[in-house]
Formats: C-alpha cells, structure tokens, sequence
C-alpha cells in the first residue's frame, strides 16, 4: 500500500537481513529489490546506493534471466532520474532481453512504461505495445495496475499529438472513481499522470480530487510501474493541481519542495530537477503579470541550460518555448507602450 512505506521498508529490510545471515543470496537479493524501491520511494539515494552495492555480490553470484531483468529495469530508472539518458538508454534494452525470455508479457510492458519515461526527457518516439503484447499477453497484464498506467501514457501522446479527445475520455472515465484505485504503489502514479493530464486539458475539478487524494503523500517519489521510473516527487504533482487551481504561492511551495527532494544528498535527480523547472516554468508563463512572465523567462533560461547540458531534448524544448513565448509577449507589450506613448504626444 502507498500508505505504509516506513513499515514496508522495515519488513523488506528484515527479510534481506536473514536471508543474507542464512546465506540465501536469491533471497536476499529479491528482498534487496523490494528495499531499493521503497528507498527511493522515500527519497533516501544514500541508502539505496549503499543497498545496491551491497546486493552486487549475490547478483554476480546468481546470475538468472529473471534477476537480471529486475536488477538492470531499477538501474535504468536510477540513470533516467539522474539525467544519465545514454545508460538509461542502454540498461533498459538490457533488462528487456533479460526479462523476455522469462516472463514476456510483463517485460514489454515494464519496457513500454521505461520507453515513455525516457521519451518525457528526450522525445525519442514510443511505438504502441500492443502489436508486440499480442492479445495473450494483454489478457496476462488486464487486471495488473500497470494497464491503467499503459492507458496513461497513451493518453499523454495523444494529448501531446494534439488529440485531447482520449485524454478528455480517460479524465472523464476516472472521475468519481480515483479512490478506488488498486492501493499498491502505482496507486499514486496513476494519479500524477492524471494530474498532468487534468492541467493541460484544463480541468479544474478533476485537478481538486487528485489533489485531495495525494496530499498525505508528499514528501514522497511517485514511481512508474513499481521500480520502471520515477516520476518525480508526489509534490511535484501537488504544485501541478495547485497551479490549475489557481493557488500560485500553494504552487510555488509544492515546487520549491519538490525540487529540494531531488537536488539533496550525493546522489540529486539531475533529470528531474530539470523536469520540475520546465514543468514550474510553464506554470509561471500562463499567469497574469509581468512578474510572472519574468521569472518563467529566468527559470526557463535555466532549465534549458541544464537540459541542454545532459542532452534532455524534450525538456530543453519545453523550456525554450517558454522563453520564445515570453519574449513574444514582452515584444508586444513593448509595441503597445511605444503606440500609446506616440498617440499621447500626437
């Protein structure tokens, strides 16, 4: 359940410590991965580091196809998170060969979830899965959570392609229903995603409900297909429904606080830090003001620097439009001024 992390963590934890004491190293590497998630749900990168590389020497002694899958889909989160979009790039086509020849349905689907994280970074093209699942394999993930998160992301290119209908659909069919969502950890997933949409749709009233709903969450990561990719933190999504809801400083807190979720310890998420600046820059164009307009203008500039350097295409992208945007406005008004102040000395 979202709700018990400390607990979770603690018994995840105890499990790998006995079985590595009963030198069960299968055993204490699968809880291992159960610890990793839960660390880096909790925003804690020096215990996870400290966790993986403990786990390193069960792996290199065990070596098994499913394992291998596990261990290579975490460590690709971990690079995307960090802006590491090469290695990322990489350990996630590894984990796919490792997983497809184990449990297949599964694997793609992780695959497809990891595809479209990096696409948010990059803007590499994410085929659809569904040609490549066949209809077994849909039938084997129908029940899992993870379908919902398939049909999000979907939803995010469509509305990224300029088709808000299936956007528009999904909000629609979620609405009223988002707290009878399966209570695992995608649970808080789904409503990020759904946070996202209900901001670009706009809608307001949905905005409210998913924010209601990950309010006792923050402070926390919100992970996509269990341990296939961190969104970013759960603030991060609250300074979204904030935004579309109209509370600006409730905003700029839920961002500011998002941001030092990932830019603290050894180990910062470099690539969402990055993602919240283009997100937060967005944000302060579409509202009234110059003031507004003048600190996208700043963050955005910024954003694109840091995107730039880690060869974060889409995120740069973003940013730059901001600035293209705002410096539109800018020009405009300016005209203006110059007009009225020549028809007042006329």
């Amino acid at each position: 359940r979202p709700d018990d992390l400390e607990p979770r963590l603690a018994r995840a934890r105890e499990a790998m410590d006995v079985a590595a004491a009963a030198r069960e190293p299968e055993l204490a590497l699968r809880n291992a991965h159960f610890v990793m998630i839960d660390l880096l749900e909790k925003g804690d990168l020096e215990a996870l580091h400290q966790t993986v590389e403990r786990a390193q020497p069960w792996h290199d002694g065990l070596r098994q196809a499913q394992l291998d899958w596990a261990r290579s889909l975490f460590l690709g989160a971990l690079a995307l998170r960090a802006g590491r979009v090469d290695e990322a790039s990489v350990l996630i086509e590894q984990a796919r060969e490792a997983g497809i020849q184990v449990q297949p349905a599964p694997t793609l689907a992780f695959h497809h979830l990891q595809r479209f994280a990096l696409a948010r970074f990059t803007g590499a093209p994410v085929p659809s899965v569904a040609p490549e699942l066949g209809q077994a394999g849909a039938e084997q993930i129908s029940s899992s959570p993870m379908l919902l998160q398939l049909k999000l992301c979907a939803a995010h290119r469509a509305q990224e392609a300029g088709d808000a209908s299936g956007a528009r659909s999904l909000a629609d069919e979620q609405r009223g229903r988002l707290a009878d969502l399966p209570s695992d950890v995608a649970w808080k997933s789904v409503l990020f995603l759904l946070a996202e949409l209900a901001a670009r749709l706009p809608d307001p009233e949905l905005a409210g409900e998913i924010q209601a709903l990950l309010r006792p969450f923050e402070g926390t990561g919100a992970l996509l297909g269990y341990s296939a990719a961190s969104l970013g933190p759960v603030d991060l999504a609250l300074g979204i429904c904030a935004d579309t809801l109209g509370d600006h400083a409730e905003a700029d807190a839920r961002f500011t606080a998002a941001r030092r979720f990932e830019e603290r310890g050894l180990h910062p998420g470099l690539g969402l830090v990055a993602e919240i600046g283009a997100t937060w820059a967005e944000c302060l164009e579409r509202r009234p003001g110059a003031d507004a307009r003048k600190r996208a203008s700043k963050l955005a500039a910024e954003t694109a620097e840091r995107a730039r350097a880690l060869g974060l295409g889409r995120i740069e992208g973003r940013a730059r439009d901001v600035l293209h945007r705002v410096e539109g406005v800018a020009s405009l008004d300016s005209a203006r001024q110059r007009r009225r102040s020549q028809l007042g000395s006329s």
